[in-house]
C-alpha cells in the first residue's frame, strides 16, 4: 500500500535521469517508497532467527564502537526534531535555551563516563585531567570528537575576564542545518553544546571534602549560566500550579560596573513586575555578592568597602523607586574590628532621610559569611570520588587550582564571630537606622547543633552549602534534627 500523499517528513522521489535499479523500491508502480507486503511464515521464521542472533546493544563491546560513525543527516534530523519538540513546550527563547542546555548536560555526563571507562580499559596508566587548561584541551579534542566526530577549531582566552575561555567551532554540526527565524534571532542552539561542556567540567571534580570533618574547599568562580537563565528558572518554579508553600529566592549577583549592575537589577525587577498580582511578587530578593575569593586579579570588594559605594548607590536608587524591593549584601569573612566598622559606616551613609516614605535603610540583610580565600588542602586530606592522578600529571592538592575558598566546619568559628559581631553592632544606639537589618548565618552549618549556634550568635536565618554538597537534600533533615551527619 503506497502513500496517497507525500509523507510529511520523509518523501524520497526517484529522478528520470537515473534507472530504476539505482532506486530500489518494494514496488514498481510508484516512484515513492511503499510499505512491503505481509511476509510469509517461512520468511518470518528466518527473520526471527537473524534477530535472535544479533547481539543486544547492551552486550556490545564499547571499545568496538568508538570509531563508529553516525549519518550526518540522521543526526541533523534528530536534533531538529528535539528543537521543534522543545520549542512547543516553552514560553520563550531563554526557556528553550535552558532546556537544550539541560539536555546537553545529560549527554555530557554520559560522554565523560564512557570516555573514562574506555581510557581505563585500554591504557595501563589511565589518567583524569585535573589541571584547568589540560582539561579544556581534552574537551576541545577528545570530547568534541566523541560528540561531533571532529575536534573543535580553537581555544581562546578572553581579553576581558582572566578566568574566561572560549572553545571555538567554526562549523558546529548541530547548527549546520538549522535556520533561525527572524523573530528568534537571539536563539543559540549551541546552548546544547554548552551543557555538554559544563557536565564534563563538573564531572572532573573541582570540589573536595576534607577527611577529618565536614570541611570543603572549592575553586569555583562565577556561575557559567547567565542571569536570564536563573530568572527563567525562578519564574517557572514560582508559577508551578501546586498548593504547597512557596519559598523565597535570593538572587545573588555581582558586577564591578555600576551601569551593568543597574541593568541586572532592572532585569530582576521586570520579573517581579510580571508577578505583581501574585503572592510570588514578594518572594524574590537581591543579594550583592561582595565576597567571591576565587576570581583571578579581582579580590573580594567587601574587604575594601568604600570602593563599593558606587555600586551600593545604584541599589539605593532602585530601592527609592520601589521600597518593596528586598536587598542584602553577601560579605567576606572579616578578622578585625575596622573591617566591620567600615561596613556599618558605609551602609549608614546610604540610609534615606527619615522623612522618606520608604524605610530608612535600603538593605534588609547581611549574609555572613562567604568562603575564606587563599586556603589549601592537600590530596591526602581529602576524600574524592575518583583516585588522584599519578606520575608526571600528579597534583598534590585537593582541587586542581591548589588554592580555593574554605567552607564547612573549618570556617564555623570565624563565621560565628562575624555573625555575633555584626549583631552587636546593629544593636548599638548610634546604629539605630540599621536596626531593621537581619543576619543570614552561613559557614559550617553542618548539624542541628551548628544551626543552633548560629541562631544563638544572632542569625535570623541559617544557610548551608558544604553539607548540601555532601549529603544532598538530606542536609535539611540533618539540620532539622531528623538525620545524622
Amino acid at each position: 500500500m503506497a502513500y496517497a500523499q507525500p509523507h510529511p517528513r520523509l518523501s524520497v522521489l526517484s529522478t528520470n535521469s537515473q534507472s530504476s535499479s539505482d532506486h530500489p523500491s518494494p514496488t514498481t508502480s510508484s516512484t515513492r517508497f511503499s510499505l512491503p507486503s505481509v511476509p510469509s511464515v517461512s520468511a518470518t521464521a528466518v527473520s526471527n532467527r537473524l534477530i535472535a542472533a544479533r547481539p543486544n546493544i547492551y552486550d556490545r563491546n564499547l571499545n568496538k564502537t568508538r570509531v563508529s560513525e553516525v549519518s550526518a543527516s540522521a543526526f541533523s534530523f534528530l536534533f531538529s526534531e528535539v528543537v521543534q519538540y522543545t520549542q512547543k513546550r516553552v514560553s520563550g527563547i531563554n526557556d528553550l535555551e535552558r532546556r537544550l542546555n539541560t539536555l546537553g548536560y545529560r549527554i555530557g555526563t554520559r560522554v565523560l563516563e564512557l570516555m573514562v571507562w574506555r581510557a581505563e580499559s585500554s591504557s595501563k596508566t589511565p589518567k583524569r585531567e585535573i589541571r584547568f587548561l589540560p582539561a579544556l584541551m581534552s574537551i576541545h579534542t577528545q570530547v568534541w570528537k566523541a560528540v561531533f566526530g571532529k575536534p573543535a577549531d580553537a581555544i581562546e582566552k578572553s581579553v576581558e575576564n582572566a578566568d574566561e575561555y572560549m572553545i571555538i567551532d567554526n562549523d558546529p554540526p548541530i547548527e549546520r542545518h538549522i535556520s533561525v527565524p527572524r523573530d528568534m534571532s537571539q536563539l543559540s542552539c549551541s546552548s546544547f553544546t554548552a551543557g555538554v561542556v559544563e557536565a564534563v567540567m563538573d564531572g572532573l571534580g573541582f570540589v573536595a571534602f576534607a577527611k577529618s570533618d565536614i570541611t570543603s574547599i572549592n575553586s569555583y568562580g562565577y556561575s557559567p549560566h547567565p542571569l536570564s537563565s536563573y530568572l527563567a528558572w525562578v519564574k517557572e518554579l514560582l508559577l508551578q500550579p501546586d498548593n504547597g508553600p512557596k519559598k523565597p529566592f535570593i538572587i545573588s549577583i555581582t558586577s564591578s560596573d555600576p551601569a551593568k549592575l543597574r541593568t541586572m537589577v532592572h532585569d530582576i525587577q521586570r520579573l517581579r513586575s510580571g508577578l505583581i498580582n501574585t503572592p510570588a511578587h514578594s518572594f524574590i530578593a537581591i543579594e550583592l555578592n561582595t565576597s567571591c575569593p576565587n576570581i583571578p586579579n579581582s579580590p573580594p570588594t567587601g574587604y575594601a568597602f568604600p570602593s563599593l559605594i558606587p555600586l551600593l548607590t545604584v541599589l539605593k536608587d532602585e530601592y527609592t523607586k520601589d521600597p518593596t524591593l528586598t536587598m542584602g549584601l553577601k560579605l567576606p569573612p572579616f578578622v578585625y574590628r575596622g573591617q566591620f566598622n567600615a561596613v556599618i559606616d558605609g551602609v549608614k551613609g546610604l540610609c534615606l532621610p527619615e522623612s522618606a516614605s520608604a524605610g530608612a535603610c535600603p538593605f534588609a540583610f547581611f549574609t555572613c559569611t562567604n568562603t575564606l580565600g587563599n586556603s589549601l588542602l592537600f590530596e591526602e586530606q581529602s576524600r574524592r570520588p575518583t583516585p588522584p592522578a599519578k606520575g608526571e600529571d600528579a597534583n598534590p592538592f585537593a582541587v586542581p587550582t591548589g588554592l580555593g575558598g574554605l567552607a564547612g566546619d573549618a570556617l564555623h568559628a570565624l563565621a560565628l564571630g562575624n555573625v555575633y559581631t555584626f549583631t552587636q553592632l546593629l544593636r548599638e544606639p548610634e546604629n539605630s537606622s540599621l536596626s531593621g537589618i537581619s543576619i543570614i548565618g552561613v559557614g559550617g552549618v553542618t548539624s542541628k547543633a551548628a544551626a543552633g549556634r548560629m541562631r544563638q550568635a544572632g542569625a535570623s536565618v541559617v544557610g548551608c552549602a558544604t553539607l548540601l554538597g555532601k549529603e544532598g537534600v538530606k542536609a535539611f533533615d540533618i539540620i532539622g534534627g531528623e538525620g545524622v551527619a
